[in-house]
């Protein structure tokens, strides 16, 4: 991404964000909330580093609380239109576009970031706050909020059904659910200095695991349940390590993700995780690798495809091209354990009709929901594995700016 596209993302996150913080925002501070930073900012260069969710939260099915609190608004109603039967191109993709019929919400919801509120298909939550990110805990919430009062300029905030403060500590940007959404983990650190406490804890709420990791540590996802994935970049040499927190600490590099200057998508289900090993100048390729050291590692390498989240399965994952900048003009579904398309959808080339994919994140195991940019609107659609696409919600006005987070996004979940 170039310095004066950088310079105006930012300044627009620091106008619609409430009180980030009192100190300067570097990029780093805001790559929690920007995806299209976050990604352009992990292919624009080798060794750049992995970074956190977006935005988290979990299928409404699983929701603690009778929905009964404060902040409960009536359902969003979307009007399904009658659906059309999708049909491809020549190239056998289907049409990226704004212009689908009307659908249900996403089971996952999703958070309209200039109102605070997180949209369900039961109902539309008003937030106490700058929320980026929400998760069910404890018979009530976690989430990630923007905090003037944080050193880090995010905080955790524990909620109860009613969506009352129970707690709020200094925290990483964000959350990660395991690929069952019965754990969650975020990054705790308060008191300040150079160490942090990793927190794995039940979604249910019963007693947590903590790890003492380095303030500085992105949560990268879920090995197994009682072992998370963090990242750590190093300044001065401008590497990558990863390293598996857990009971028994965090000293020991993850081999499995060792040499990935990105991870894209990790599954403890399947044990496999996805990553970028090359950067190419205007392009990149990645590899999909096994997480058992007494199987053969590697399970196959792409330069067709940047790699992307998991399906919560493991037997898809997503994929997006190998270089774009701010918003991919594609999003393709592959096999996991080949590499090979299910199903894509693309673009049209033409500038006035152009599409941008800014953030997507796996439904079930057979539908994708993204947000997605065209003609200065942002929508999210949702994509199922047959080619046909549904929106939900209305196209918000869009320049250079976040409109809507989805759950679960760290490009994978």
């Amino acid at each position: 991404m170039n310095d004066q596209l950088t310079t105006r993302l930012t300044r627009q996150l620091h106008e619609q964000v409430d009180g980030m913080t009192d100190a300067p925002l570097s990029l780093d501070d805001v790559r929690g909330r920007a995806h299209a930073i976050r990604r352009t900012r992990r292919l624009a260069a080798a060794g750049v580093a992995a970074v956190a969710v977006a935005a988290i939260a979990l299928p409404i099915g699983l929701l603690g609380g009778d929905g009964a609190g404060r902040g409960d608004r009536p359902p969003v109603v979307d009007t399904p239109s009658e659906a059309v039967d999708p049909t491809p191109r020549a190239d056998g993709t289907f049409p990226l576009t704004l212009d689908v019929p009307e659908g249900p919400v996403p089971d996952t919801g999703y958070i309209v970031f200039g109102d605070q509120t997180y949209v369900t298909p039961d109902r539309t939550l008003d937030l106490p706050g700058s929320f980026v990110q929400i998760a069910p805990y404890d018979e009530g919430w976690v989430g990630i909020r923007a905090s003037r009062s944080s050193p880090t300029g995010h905080e955790v905030v524990v909620l109860d059904a009613d969506l009352e403060e129970v707690s709020a500590s200094p925290s990483g940007p964000g959350l990660a659910p395991s690929s069952d959404g019965t754990r969650v983990a975020w990054l705790d650190v308060e008191g300040g200095g150079g160490t942090g406490t990793l927190v794995n804890a039940p979604a249910d709420g019963g007693q947590p695991i903590y790890t003492s990791v380095s303030s500085r540590s992105q949560i990268e996802g879920f090995l197994s349940p009682e072992l998370v994935a963090v990242s750590l970049f190093d300044d001065t040499s401008g590497d990558t390590s990863y390293r598996g927190a857990g009971p028994n600490g965090w000293d020991f590099e993850e081999p499995s993700l060792a040499g990935f200057q990105a991870v894209g998508g990790i599954s403890e289900v399947a044990g496999l995780v996805a990553g970028q090993t090359q950067f190419r100048g205007d392009s990149t390729c990645s590899e999909v690798r096994r997480t058992d050291p007494a199987q053969p590692g590697l399970v196959h390498e792409t330069c067709d495809h940047q790699l992307g989240a998991f399906s919560p399965d493991g037997q898809l994952l997503l994929g997006f091209p190998t270089y774009f900048d701010l918003g991919s003009p594609a999003l393709a579904v592959l096999d996991a354990a080949t590499g090979e398309p299910v199903v894509e959808w693309t673009s049209s080339p033409r500038r006035e009709d152009a599409a941008m994919v800014m953030s997507a994140v796996w439904e079930d195991d057979d539908t994708v929901v993204a947000v997605v940019e065209q003609g200065r609107n942002q929508q999210v659609l949702r994509f199922e594995l047959n080619g046909s696409v549904t929106k939900s919600g209305e196209a918000l006005p869009s320049q250079m700016s976040i409109e809507y987070f989805l759950p679960g996004d760290l490009d994978r979940q």
